[in-house]
Order: C-alpha cells, then structure tokens, then sequence
C-alpha cells in the first residue's frame, strides 16, 4: 500500500507490484479462486508472512539473506528442495553478452570501465546458485554478489543468479544457467506442476512456506 501514492494508486501493472494486465486479461477460474479464497492469509506465529514468489527457481528456492538486506530470514523462506520445476522450459537458460555491454552497465553501479578480462564463479548458496562472483578487469579484481549482479547488468537479460558456467570467447561472455528471478518463497513452475498432479493450494503454499498456516482476516 502507497508505494504510488504519489502517482495516485497502489499497484502498477509491472513486476515492482503483481504485473496485473487489467480486466481484459481476467479469467473465470482466476477469478473463482479469488472468491474462493477470499478473507484467507497466510501466517507466521500470528503474524502475516511475507509471500513472496519467482517464476522457477531451478530445483531449490533460494535464502533470501543471499538476495536482501532483511537482517533476520524468516524461518519458513529458508530455502526447501522443489523438484516440480526442472523439467520446465524455463528451468535452463543460455545467454550470450557482449563485454562492453557488461562494462557498461557495470561502470554505472560499481565504477567498472576497464577492460574485463573473466568472470568467476565464487561459492555457492544453500540453494546451490551462485554466491558471488569474481570480475578479473585490466586494473584489478571485484566480489560482487551474484543476484546484484544481475540486476547491475540486466534482470531480463540473466535470469537468475543460479549461474553453472561462465566463459568468454573473444569479446563475448556466455552465461549458462538455471532459475528464473530471486528465486525466495513459492516457485510459480513448481507449484503449477504441483496443481496440475492434483495436489490443493494448502500443500502447496505449506511445502513453499513451511510451518506457516493459513488463517481467515476480517475487513471492516
């Protein structure tokens, strides 16, 4: 709420909000399922959980402490195995950018402007994506974190920060990798999949987000 409140409204229809397309893009069973569910929440120790969701999150969701600077990680967004999603389109991923694509976008964020020379994988989250990386440039070396390096270069040019390789041939570094986005709490492949064997959106939500519980709220 009032995140655009100086715009005039509260939800905008990108994925900064819930990419909502509007009423044109409504359907009957998304709609029944809002009606169904309507007045139910998800709680942590009485106290709403934070739900949020990724496209795939490529065999394990990942800790949030490796994407945000929350300070304490909610027990139930800890990161569990999924195993739904792999065999989805959107698991693997391949993406191939030129250098001086990257060194501009990362002259921007973390004062870059010379030459890079290689990009290592450095660690390993508790999801098994990758912790850090290592830029080796022309005047020295840089740890960035893994997801803010995507974001530095470009969210919708790497997908997630679940890198498996990375190799440079001439002027050109290509990404190989598995996810899509943070990665933090339900993985929408995974629970689709889950929906489609049948199972209900209760052991859904509470495989995702274990130990929470749903509960009904009252608005007056």
């Amino acid at each position: 709420m009032n995140k655009h409140s100086i715009q005039g409204f509260d939800v905008c229809s990108t994925t900064h909000c819930q990419v909502y397309g509007g009423a044109s893009v409504e359907t009957d069973l998304s709609n029944k399922a809002i009606l169904d569910t309507k007045c139910e929440v998800l709680t942590y120790n009485e106290t709403l959980a934070q739900t949020v969701f990724h496209a795939n999150c490529g065999g394990h969701t990942e800790d949030p402490k490796y994407i945000w600077n929350w300070g304490k990680t909610p027990p139930y967004l800890k990161g569990v195995k999924c195993g739904f999603c792999t065999k989805t389109q959107s698991t693997n991923w391949k993406k191939t950018l030129d250098e001086v694509f990257i060194k501009k976008k990362l002259s921007v964020s973390n004062n870059i402007s010379e030459k890079i020379k290689k990009i290592k994988i450095k660690g390993r989250t508790s999801s098994g994506s990758t912790k850090e990386l290592e830029i080796i440039h022309s005047k020295g070396k840089l740890k960035l974190n893994a997801y803010r390096f995507r974001l530095a270069v470009d969210a919708c040019e790497i997908k997630s920060h679940g890198f498996c390789s990375i190799k440079k041939h001439g002027g050109k570094f290509h990404f190989k990798g598995k996810g899509w986005g943070h990665k933090v709490g339900l993985c929408q492949c995974g629970a689709k999949v889950m929906a489609e064997k049948g199972e209900s959106y209760k052991k859904i939500l509470a495989h995702f987000y274990p130990g929470t519980k749903i509960g009904n709220i009252i608005y007056k």
